[in-house]
């Protein structure tokens, strides 16, 4: 931008970052030129649809469903590859609010490998085990109560909670309330497979 022929005044005072601004006059109309040289802007609108703009994008950052959620961790990539071939994904994409024990990539590895091939192989055992980790409602770590509780599977999870230790069944939760828009995750160490599933 050229700057020559204009007159300057400096007024500082606490702009949207704290920043002070310059004044430049050109044929009498004012415009303000952040002085750490980041914008220009003409009008006061401006400033406004940027700011409504900005609020907006915000907004699509923060809001993740369960499976963004997971993905971003980094920790679930066997559990959200198992969702993927089971058809559970789009449940944990579009619905909710749910509250998920999700077995970590570890917790995984730690099952027999013929179990694991057993159940990559059979869609239907898959999607009944994946389920059994899943419970209706987005319950925080601190809210959890001492008992047996449905999953969206039908059948039952026992939970513990003890000076903020919960287990699940024979899993213990690793790393608790991770948010999103349709639900929670609480990461557990251990995959856990209902009697008549084994």
């Amino acid at each position: 931008m050229n700057f020559s022929g204009l007159i300057t005044t400096d007024i500082s005072y606490a702009g949207a970052r704290g920043l002070s601004r310059r004044h430049y006059y050109r044929n009498t109309k004012p415009f303000v030129f952040s002085e750490d040289k980041e914008c220009v802007m003409k009008h006061p609108f401006v400033a406004i649809v940027s700011a409504i703009a900005l609020t907006l994008n915000a907004s699509q950052v923060l809001a993740a469903d369960l499976v963004d959620t997971a993905a971003t961790s980094g920790t679930f990539k066997t559990f959200l590859a198992a969702a993927k071939k089971a058809g559970v994904i789009d449940t944990l994409k579009n619905s909710g609010p749910y509250t998920v024990f999700a077995p970590s990539d570890s917790a995984f590895k730690k099952l027999p490998p013929e179990t694991l091939n057993s159940l990559m192989k059979d869609k239907t055992r898959l999607a009944e085990v994946l389920n059994h980790h899943v419970i209706q409602g987005k319950v925080a770590i601190a809210d959890v109560k001492p008992g047996k509780v449905e999953t969206i599977q039908g059948d039952m999870l026992t939970l513990t909670s003890d000076n903020g230790k919960v287990t699940v069944d024979n899993a213990n939760v690793i790393q608790s309330d991770l948010m999103a828009d349709n639900g929670v995750i609480h990461e557990i160490d251990t995959v856990v497979i209902p009697a008549e599933l084994r």
